[in-house]
């Protein structure tokens, strides 16, 4: 029996993520409660809120206010500090938003303190109480999208009322600020380096590994995968993959991608094509209540993309023969 070396990628979310963990809750004019967390914002227009049953849309005007729920695996030991116009600061985490109104703070004494928008000039978030890494305590990242299309990955440390936000990026030691006339989305996406476990929603596991969901960027009929680097895996072929809160329909679809050099950007992506036919076929040899149990066998190495929710949910893995 062969053995295959299995590198796993999380392509960065260019649309909805295939999993939900409950941080916020957003409460709709109707009265109707979405749990989930907000995956996208256009402000002044529409949010997306990513629930456990999938994608919701609202118009920004529906939206009464946010919550956050601050659970052990969701607060990612983050906290805020809330620079009033007045010079005076509050420590502690945002709990609820009403939106073009005011914000609640829980602060560090454990009290609710409630401040009017016009009031705040900056907003800045900090981690605390952890020896682990920004990038291993953060479940979500933040990605900004700006008008001449350039998208900006990290973490948002500071957020300056009608003004700019400073992000900052992996990899680099100072945060990088932009003007709010700038931006046109913002966007939330699984955190890959994560080292909690996400309560709730779909959970991928290959080897023992708890694996991030892979999203594509679709352009007309190509699909496009931009990669992270993770730890390679070993394990005898053919692959098991375990999939938990996700209702799978067979047949689970396997595309093999392909290495493309983009001349204008001078980089390489990987690709596929939705009219591409699948390389081959996950075979599912067990359920078990939100369990699903599948095997993966190929003829050839290279990158594959299992397909567990169509083009826009799957996950990414590289197998050597």
């Amino acid at each position: 029996m062969s053995k295959l070396a299995i590198t796993v990628f999380s392509a960065l979310l260019l649309v909805s993520p295939g999993f939900a963990q409950t941080v916020d809750k957003v409460y709709l004019q109707s009265g109707l409660v979405l749990d989930g967390y907000i995956s996208e914002q256009i402000p002044g227009k529409e949010i997306t809120v990513t629930t456990k049953s999938g994608d919701r849309t609202c118009k920004w005007s529906d939206i009464v206010r946010t919550e956050k729920i601050f659970g052990e695996n969701c607060s990612g030991g983050m906290a805020e500090t809330v620079t009033l116009k007045s010079g005076e600061s509050i420590e502690g985490r945002i709990s609820v938003q009403n939106i073009g109104k005011d914000l609640t703070m829980e602060t560090r004494d454990g009290e609710m303190r409630t401040v009017s928008f016009e009031d705040i000039a900056e907003i800045s978030s900090d981690v605390v109480g952890s020896e682990r890494q920004l990038w291993e305590v953060v479940p979500l990242l933040d990605r900004i999208i700006l008008k001449d299309s350039t998208m900006v990955e990290g973490f948002i440390v500071t957020r300056r009322i009608d003004e700019s936000v400073s992000i900052l990026q992996k990899n680099r030691f100072r945060p990088q600020t932009y003007q709010l006339s700038e931006i046109v989305c913002y966007q939330k996406f699984r955190n890959p380096a994560f080292a909690g476990e996400i309560q709730g929603g779909v959970r991928v596991v290959v080897g023992g590994k708890n694996i991030g969901l892979a999203m594509s960027d679709a352009t007309f009929d190509e699909v496009r995968l931009t990669l992270s680097n993770t730890p390679q895996i070993f394990m005898e072929d053919p692959v098991t993959i375990e999939v938990y809160a996700l209702d799978i329909e067979e047949p689970v679809s396997v595309y093999k991608a392909k290495e493309k050099f983009i001349e204008e950007d001078a980089e390489t992506v990987y690709v596929l094509k939705m009219s591409d036919k699948p390389a081959a076929e996950a075979v599912i040899t067990g359920r078990t209540g939100e369990k699903t149990v599948m095997t993966v066998s190929v003829k050839k190495s290279g990158l594959y993309f299992i397909a567990l929710d169509g083009f826009g949910t799957g996950i990414i893995v590289e197998l050597y023969k």
